[in-house]
């Protein structure tokens, strides 16, 4: 996972006087995504922290500032204002900072199966008891928000791990995600397979947190036509999505023929069905 967290971004938002956070995920030296119910069009300013970062800022209003400079951060700016009802996705610009990712994730197309293990991996945002109870519909206690808290720490790069209960296009699974970790991505073998779409504590350290066995929590995976038409449209995926790659991270020691070389290997397996973006543009 230690790949997979070099890729992902706490992000903060805001909209009119309203601030919140999510998390982000690069796919390319300048591209993100995230949830759409996070950043649901381009009204909404975002502002991201440095992947990685083990511990974001708790105070999102400090992103937005100027003088907060010992807090590295990049604008991004969503890239439709079209919503799709169908797919709960985003994708984020950071092009026009100068910043440029040195890592990303690959998105894969992977039928989820029942027992599949997956990851999801974010950062958790505010909550309060008072929060915890409305969004999940019971009473928490003070032991039981401590064992949240040590589960699912406030702003912390956090990991959570759990299995597939039920395949398919749009999979659940039985692990916790809360709020913040909306934009997170659902990993498998290193690769980016889907977004969470819905919020759910399920387990606390092993103990149930207001839920029953039948409760889960459900993503959106790449093999779900709509997403991965939606990508394409946007150049996520596909000929020009390769074309990019190349030409944002050339390596020196390469000729521009070797580089034209590359491009058309890369379009070929595109054409015979190897969709899926390459880890290094090479």
């Amino acid at each position: 996972m230690a790949k997979a967290a070099r890729c992902i971004c706490y992000i903060g938002t805001k909209q009119d006087d309203e601030y919140a956070t999510g998390t982000a995920f690069f796919v390319s030296p300048t591209i993100l995504l995230t949830a759409e119910h996070v950043v649901p069009d381009k009204s909404v300013s975002v502002v991201a922290q440095l992947p990685g970062v083990q511990q974001a800022e708790f105070n999102v209003e400090r992103l937005f500032k100027k003088d907060s400079l010992e807090i590295e951060t990049f604008i991004c700016h969503p890239v439709s204002d079209k919503k799709n009802y169908f797919v709960d996705i985003t994708i984020l610009d950071c092009s026009q900072s100068s910043y440029r990712a040195t890592d990303w994730l690959e998105l894969d197309q992977v039928v989820l199966s029942h027992g599949t293990k997956v990851d999801v991996i974010g950062y958790p945002g505010e909550y309060t008891i008072r929060y915890l109870e409305d969004s999940q519909g019971v009473r928490i206690g003070g032991s039981e928000l401590a064992d949240i808290t040590e589960l699912l720490p406030r702003w912390k790069l956090t990991v959570t791990h759990g299995p597939v209960i039920r395949g398919g296009k749009l999979p659940t699974y039985r692990l916790s995600t809360i709020g913040g970790m909306s934009g997170s991505p659902v990993i498998l073998n290193g690769k980016a397979v889907g977004i969470p779409t819905s919020r759910r504590l399920l387990l606390t350290l092993g103990v149930h947190v207001g839920c029953n066995k039948a409760q889960s929590n459900r993503c959106i995976t790449f093999t779900n036509e709509s997403a991965w038409k939606f990508l394409k449209d946007h150049d996520i995926v596909g000929t020009n999505y390769f074309r990019y790659l190349l030409t944002e991270a050339p390596t020196d020691e390469e000729s521009d023929d070797e580089n034209k070389s590359k491009v058309s290997n890369l379009v070929r397996n595109y054409r015979r069905g190897v969709s899926t973006p390459p880890q290094q543009p090479y």
